[in-house]
């Protein structure tokens, strides 16, 4: 059903004067809507509330129906919904056991397109400005090192060089460290600015990889660029309004990170013979 598109089931939820907006929504993967609500999850009588719980602690957007109608209604956004995978990994999940691990991108005709999920699908909701924390851990060329991503905040400036439209994205956050294992001594002010450049440069072209994946296989702006050109630049807006799906897939975009890392726990560098063997 939603491949096929969803705009005429939606009619009568936005007619009926019932309907509660702050609803959440899914789309279902590997099933029907029916079977999530028939599951037997051993964390609430109510598969619906265990859905929305996960939702919530995934952090993949809170998405309501007010947020997708409004998506829906607006010319330089897309929709974009929570998925509900219901492909249980072993016997013992069968019926009992659900994921909501990944996000469906939908066009302006409110049809499913296609989905991303894992690191692309929280880097989608930053940009967004819907993702607010995160637990990532990242790789360095010294180790890798775990943090508790806060605050995240984005913001979106675009521009025109020449006849080329350009768009900035700003990234921005604190960060507490979970666990280093790296031989860098946080304490040392000048270790961990080094130490935040370097996890910031890395984020920065993750982020910029997604959103060029996107452009190049979807084609759908759902992280409201065409939004921010027609705050900038009303005037410019009115004339590409009706070609943006034609314009966002060869949108240039740059990412600029600057997540500050404001936590290191009660030591600075990892207690010694940490994972050493003898």
């Amino acid at each position: 059903m939603a491949r096929k598109g969803l705009t005429d089931i939606m009619d009568q939820f936005t007619r009926n004067t019932d309907t509660r907006l702050r609803t959440d929504i899914f789309v279902v993967n590997n099933g029907k809507g029916k079977d999530v609500l028939n599951i037997n999850s051993p964390f609430n009588q109510f598969s619906a509330i265990v859905a929305v719980d996960q939702d919530r602690y995934c952090r993949l957007g809170d998405t309501a129906l007010r947020d997708v109608l409004l998506d829906v209604g607006r010319d330089g956004i897309r929709p974009s919904m929570p998925m509900i995978e219901i492909s249980p990994i072993n016997d013992q999940e069968k019926h009992k056991i659900f994921d909501v691990r990944s996000v469906a991108i939908f066009n302006k005709q409110l049809q499913m397109v296609g989905e991303v999920s894992g690191r692309e699908s929280l880097e989608l909701f930053w940009v967004k400005g819907v993702l607010k924390s995160q637990f990532v851990t990242e790789e360095t060329e010294q180790g890798s090192i775990s943090l508790y991503e806060s605050n995240l905040k984005k913001s979106i400036r675009t521009e025109f060089e020449g006849n080329k439209l350009k768009a900035h994205v700003k990234l921005e956050g604190t960060g507490r460290v979970l666990e280093n294992n790296t031989d860098i001594d946080l304490s040392v002010s000048a270790e961990r600015i080094r130490l935040e450049r370097k996890l910031n440069e890395i984020k920065a072209k993750k982020v910029e990889a997604t959103i060029k994946e996107l452009q190049l296989q979807f084609g759908q702006d759902v992280f409201g660029f065409g939004e921010e050109v027609h705050r900038e630049h009303p005037y410019y807006w009115k004339e590409i309004r009706n070609k943006w799906d034609q314009i966002f897939p060869i949108l240039e975009v740059s990412v600029d990170v600057k997540l500050k890392i404001q936590s290191i726990g009660d030591i600075g560098k990892r207690i010694p013979g940490i994972g050493e063997r003898k």
